[in-house]
Formats: structure tokens, sequence, C-alpha cells
């Protein structure tokens, strides 16, 4: 008895030893092999096309009410067409990355938080590439789940922020803006986890090429080491040449910096402790075993292999707001470029369009007005 009971111990032994080390095989597996930390049958990708498109353009309403006091728009019944469902490569996965305007001084006031930096990281395992596309914070478009467009950074608002659904209204919201392009995965983080990264780092040697002050804190041109509060400081100064575009090229370019280094001081490895160290003020739904994949990943990477991007629009005033309206034919090439992809898009909402509706629009207003003088005289 006391033999088969010993053998019986032996044996279960063994089996959870070897289900151990199974286990411990296909997580090293996918580490090694980072597409399969992303197999499409562990998660359930999030379908666009949900976000409403309203019927009339709202940028007319908008814009009228610049022109002519009062004015109401009329509106049309153009139907609108949903974004088609792509057939990604299983070897792709798509990543939001937000940057929360949130600190611990917006914190302590109680103000909201709103996505101030949307860049969405395409990762390709197949040709070892990624690609960053920035969006403008105040890219005119429709928000996910309201009947309304609006800057794209509200939509984090629109959804409660990080208490409720403010990553499902922004990973809709730019999916449906980038024509259906399937987003697989969200990191959020806020102003405090920035300045945490950078100093665990030890800073990071850069080439500033702008002087400012920011909040008392003055920051001068050249290669300097800079600490976690300097970083955010140059990624959050739009007051230069370029405005918000000048900004996202600064932060796309740092990003660049930072990994370059974290490469060259072999910190890549240490991303899965960086991040157990931060978990504070850092959102996301990848997984640990995830994240370890994309570090591993980013060793086979080079600065070559990584390509910039952002959409591109114009600034206008509607409403006495500033909003970026964007170039719908320069996105769809862009999608194309990046995706592989033609998306449709509704011309009434390109930026040429719209600045030709309204230069039409102040003729005729003009024109009135003329016409209403000579009358009267």
């Amino acid at each position: 008895m006391d033999f088969i009971r010993r053998r019986w111990i032996l044996l279960t032994s063994l089996a959870l030893a070897g289900a151990l080390i199974a286990a411990g095989a296909a997580v090293a597996l996918q580490i090694i092999i980072p597409r399969r930390a992303f197999d499409r049958s562990l998660f359930e990708r999030n379908r666009p096309g949900e976000t409403p498109t309203p019927d009339f353009p709202e940028w007319k309403a908008l814009a009228l009410r610049d022109l002519v006091e009062g004015g109401v728009a009329q509106p049309t019944d153009r139907p609108v067409e949903p974004p088609v469902d792509y057939d990604f490569s299983k070897n792709r996965i798509n990543i939001l990355v937000l940057g929360l305007d949130s600190s611990d001084e917006r914190v302590a006031a109680g103000m909201s938080f709103r996505s101030d930096t949307i860049i969405l990281v395409s990762v390709n395992f197949t040709d070892n590439t990624v690609d960053m596309l920035s969006i403008p914070r105040d890219t005119y478009t429709a928000i996910y789940n309201k009947d309304t467009r609006n800057k794209i950074n509200s939509a984090f608002s629109f959804g409660g922020g990080t208490a409720k659904d403010g990553f499902k209204y922004s990973i809709n919201t730019v999916s449906a803006f980038l024509g259906g392009v399937p987003i697989d995965y969200y990191v959020g983080f806020d102003m405090n986890v920035v300045k945490q990264v950078i100093n665990i780092m030890g800073g990071v040697w850069y080439d500033v090429d702008i002087s400012f002050t920011m909040a008392g804190r003055p920051m001068g041109t050249g290669y300097q080491l800079l600490n976690g509060q300097q970083v955010l400081d140059y990624c959050r100064w739009r007051y230069s040449a370029g405005g918000d575009i000048g900004r996202i090229d600064r932060q796309q370019r740092m990003l660049t910096t930072i990994f370059q280094q974290l490469k060259s001081t072999k910190q890549i490895k240490n991303i899965p402790d960086i991040y157990a160290a931060i978990t504070e003020g850092l959102y996301t739904n990848l997984e640990t075993v995830q994240i370890a994949a994309l570090a591993n990943f980013m060793l086979t990477l080079g600065v070559e292999n990584i390509d910039r991007h952002t959409v591109q629009g114009e600034s206008m005033m509607m409403d006495d707001i500033s909003y970026y309206v964007i170039d719908q034919q320069k996105k769809q090439q862009l999608i194309k470029k990046i995706f592989g992809i033609t998306i449709t898009y509704d011309p009434e909402e390109d930026v040429n369009y719209i600045k030709q509706e309204l230069e039409r629009i102040r003729k005729e207003l003009q024109a009135a007005i003329t016409e209403s003088r000579a009358l009267q005289e």
C-alpha cells in the first residue's frame, strides 16, 4: 500500500513538473516568437464601425455661426457608408497609445482628462517593422457613441476617462476615423509616468532644438542630459513653429531617441520591470507576457525599422474654436501606404472642400450685404 501511495505521489509530481515545464516553455516560446503572444484566438478583436455619423456635416453649422449671426443650416439626406471590416494579417497588431493630460496638479484641481497625445503604433511581425501614426489632438471627427463631431481628444472624456469607458470611446473613435483600421490594444499613461520612466533610465541625452520656459522652468538648446520633467516639458511645449504639428514631430523624435538609448544601454530587457514599477498612472490591456514579447521584439529592431507618420490637414476656426481639419485624400494615401488597404471617405469632410464652401458662403454673404446697401441708397 505504501508502495502504491509513493508511486502515485511520484507520478503526480512528475506530471505536475511536466505541466509546469510545458507552461513555462509555452510562455518562453511566446516571448521568443513575439507574434505567438498575440494569437488572434486569444482575444476578441475590437470591431470598428460603431461611430455614428451625423446626417448633416456639423462643420457647416459651426462655420456658419462665424459668418452669419444666428444662421441655421439645413440638414441633408446624404447616406453614410459604414467603414469596411478589413481582414488584416495575423502577424500585425495595432496599439493605441494615449498620453493623458493628467498630473498631480490637475488631479488636485478636479479637472477632467483628455488624450492629448494620440499615436497608433502598428507592429508588423512579418516585416519586423513598426509604424507610428500620430493624430493631432484637435482633429475634427465623429465621436463614438455620440451624435456629434468634436476634437478627437475629447473622445476619452466623453467615455468617462479611466474610471469608465474612456479607452473604448477613444479606440472606436480613432478606428472609425482611420476608415475602419482595427485597434487591438491600448496603452494610456499620465504625465507623471513619463517623468518616472525617464528618471528610471537615468535621463535621456538629446539635442534640444528649441528654447522655452514652462512653469518657470527654462530650457536652452543643445545636446544635454534631460531628466523626466525636462523631457515632459519638451514634449508638451507647442508655442513654437508648427504649433501642435511641431510638437508631434518632437514627440516622435523623442520616442525614437528613448528607444535608441534603451537599446544601447541594454535596458529594453528591463521593460517588464519598468512597467511593474510604474503601474500607477499606466493603463493597458496588454498582458505581462505580451509586454515581455514586445520588449524582445524591440531588441531585433533598428531605428531604420521604425517609420513616423502624421495625419495631414489644416487648422481652421469654427465657432471661435480651433479645429484641425483633415486632408482626406492624404489620409487615404497614408492608410494605403501603411496597411495596404484603400479606405473610403466623405468628400464633404475634406479640408479643401470645406475651405471652398466657406469661401463660397463668404462671397454670397458679401454680395448680399452689397446688394442690401445698394437698395438702401
